[in-house]
């Protein structure tokens, strides 16, 4: 992932809805309202007042969508990027620290990743696979992931430990990695962390990724 994009995203905000259908829905219980996109790869639901932005992907044969919500003045700060092209699928979370309630991902963040559903890939069910964990655990977060993984810890040469997952496939991109990171924006700090999902296009079942992806996720804990 290059840091270098993500500091870019904190500069000018373009509202962008291309090809799709923006309709608003109720409010949870945070009263926050959401949006529905509906992109012919994928659908999610988003925060209305967050921005949207969809651009050519051509690294990847497809397009890349993002969403984001910057209140600089309280450190808060959502990025989400979700990239589909015709063989794979990444999405990147961004999520400052301040936004993270009671060592989990807040209700926004929460809501995204459960109303994202893909429009390819095997239509089978994606029922309860036989896989045995192993619990991941740091000075930042805790997590379990299949025992059979490989993890990895990289620092980066600006500092950053990156945290990386890697399955059986033999592939050089883990399909999740993690990272811990302070950007600084309009004489801002703002303690953020970075999480990356690279899966084949075919890497989602019954519209969801697999479930060693979400089990990470549904198990992952912040030490915040």
């Amino acid at each position: 992932m290059k840091m270098g994009s993500f500091k870019m995203a904190f500069g000018t905000i373009i509202l962008l809805c291309v090809s799709t259908a923006c309709v608003a829905l109720a409010t949870d219980s945070d009263d926050i309202s959401y949006s529905i996109y509906d992109a012919p790869s994928f659908s999610v639901e988003y925060p209305s007042n967050w921005d949207v932005e969809r651009s050519l992907a051509a690294e990847y044969e497809g397009w890349e969508y993002s969403f984001k919500k910057y209140d600089i003045p309280n450190k808060l700060a959502h990025y989400f990027s979700l990239t589909t092209g015709t063989d794979k699928i990444r999405l990147d979370v961004v999520v400052s620290l301040n936004s993270i309630e009671g060592g989990t991902f807040d209700n926004a963040t929460r809501h995204f990743l459960d109303t994202l559903n893909f429009k390819n890939g095997s239509n089978e069910t994606n029922a309860t696979q036989n896989v045995t964990y192993a619990s991941y655990d740091n000075a930042y977060f805790s997590a379990e992931y299949p025992q059979n993984w490989r993890t990895d810890r990289t620092e980066t040469r600006g500092g950053d430990i990156w945290y990386a997952f890697f399955d059986d496939s033999g592939s050089s991109i883990p399909p999740i990695s993690v990272s811990f990171t302070t950007l600084e924006t309009s004489g801002t700090k703002i303690d953020i962390a970075l999480f990356q999902i690279n899966v084949p296009r075919d890497g989602v079942s019954s519209g969801k990724f697999e479930e060693p992806i979400l089990h990470f996720f549904n198990t992952l804990m912040f030490k915040m």
